[in-house]
């Protein structure tokens, strides 16, 4: 069984100019508690969460990223840039390279996917991991809802960056199955 809970969520500095919501951690496996926000660290919360939406899709491995080269679970970003040479056209830049990873496969054959973290791994059913990631990214598009408006980037690269991940991250949550 596996637990993934964005808590304590904030912005960095001025909350209109701050596009990436921030928080604590908490990453349960098979009882067993692997990150907390009582380990003092914050993550960018919203890399996080496309990446969690694109693994309902496909894998993610050191073999086959959805990060385009980030972290799974990054400390912080720098901005979003639109990258034709990307398989998804845009990636989002680490802001000091700290961070941590997940692996997760699917098992067509029986329709689970199994998730590892550092050492730890274990096997749930994709209706479950659906529902894991749509509770995920329900937090985080409640506290993008209930904030102040964003103030558009000066720089169009930037801009068309942001623009790019909230049209995949919105057409994502779009294709889950309501009430999960």
């Amino acid at each position: 069984m596996i637990d993934i809970t964005p808590e304590n969520l904030h912005w960095l500095g001025n909350e209109a100019e701050d596009q990436c919501v921030h928080g604590g951690l908490t990453i349960v496996l098979d009882g067993k508690i692997l990150m907390s926000p009582s380990d003092g660290e914050y993550w960018n919360l919203s890399a996080t969460s496309i990446y969690l939406l694109r693994t309902l899709e496909t894998e993610h491995s050191s073999t086959c990223s959805v990060t385009e080269g980030s972290w799974f679970i990054a400390c912080c970003a720098h901005a979003v840039f639109p990258h034709e040479d990307t398989r998804y056209g845009f990636v989002m830049t680490d802001g000091c390279g700290n961070g941590r990873d997940l692996e997760i496969r699917h098992n067509s054959d029986s329709a689970e996917v199994v998730v590892k973290v550092g050492a730890e791994v274990t096997t749930v059913s994709f209706e479950k991991w659906e529902k894991i990631v749509a509770s995920f990214t329900s937090v985080i598009s409640e506290f993008y809802s209930s904030s102040l408006p964003k103030i558009e980037d000066t720089d169009p690269a930037i801009r068309r960056g942001w623009e790019m991940y909230w049209e995949e991250w919105v057409a994502r949550r779009n294709q889950l199955q309501p009430n999960k």
